[in-house]
């Protein structure tokens, strides 16, 4: 790289640090305890290391003829680190996604959810796909990703993740008021119920007195054998 190229190489990373910056802003706005930021924060460090040691080469060594050589591979190395803080944000992102889809959803029935979001159950399997593309990232981390439209193909997963929490969340109350009229439901049958057999037991026991009086008489008249004659003695010889 040329000195006087060095001006077109900074506008080029000052492009890729505003994407930087706005994934890291979102990825604050979802875990504002920033846990999943230390990398992030470490990157752009090391990103500003690598530019400042380039300003320095650039201003205080311009008849040196190896500066050149030396300038471009401090602008490539703080590009390198500006592109890992944004897939490090963009990671944060999407784990902080899949906490918010879990707890939004916790304590809430998979027959409330069916009833008010149906199609919940299927992007799931996007969801999954989208989740494993991360890991897979995670995992090659260390691979050079170079372009910009790299790092936008790869936010697009995240944004998909994103645009489905949002349609689960702002359905909450809604399963939340469904789940309340299924428990009163499920209250009143365990109320029901036993009243139902209850009555039903009452009208049998009834139905049954009443034929068993029709029926089966409580005392029936038996008629009364009259006394047997008393025998005469037997008269004596003479």
């Amino acid at each position: 790289m040329e000195h006087n190229d060095l001006p077109e190489s900074l506008r080029e990373l000052h492009v890729l640090y505003a994407k930087t910056k706005e994934y890291i802003l979102r990825a604050e706005e979802l875990d504002p305890s920033c846990r999943s930021n230390i990398s992030v924060f470490k990157e752009q460090r090391d990103a500003l290391d690598h530019i400042m040691r380039a300003m320095f080469e650039h201003f205080e060594k311009q008849s040196d003829p190896t500066s050149d050589e030396y300038i471009s591979q401090q602008i490539s190395d703080a590009k390198g680190h500006l592109l890992r803080a944004a897939y490090d944000a963009l990671d944060g992102m999407g784990v902080s996604y899949k906490l918010k889809l879990s707890n939004a959803t916790k304590g809430i029935s998979n027959e409330a959810i069916t009833a008010v979001y149906p199609k919940y159950f299927e992007v799931v399997p996007e969801i999954e796909k989208v989740e494993q593309r991360i890991i897979e990232h995670r995992k090659n981390k260390d691979q050079r990703r170079t372009t910009i439209e790299e790092l936008e193909a790869y936010c697009s997963s995240i944004e998909t993740i994103d645009g489905h929490y949002k349609e689960v969340f702002h359905r909450i109350p809604s399963f939340q008021e469904w789940q309340k009229r299924d428990n009163r439901r499920f209250r009143s049958r365990l109320v029901a119920v036993p009243l139902i057999f209850l009555v039903i037991g009452g009208v049998l026991t009834a139905g049954f007195g009443i034929l068993k009086d029709k029926y089966f008489p409580a005392k029936m008249q038996i008629p009364q054998s009259s006394p047997a004659p008393a025998l005469s003695p037997r008269p004596t010889a003479p």
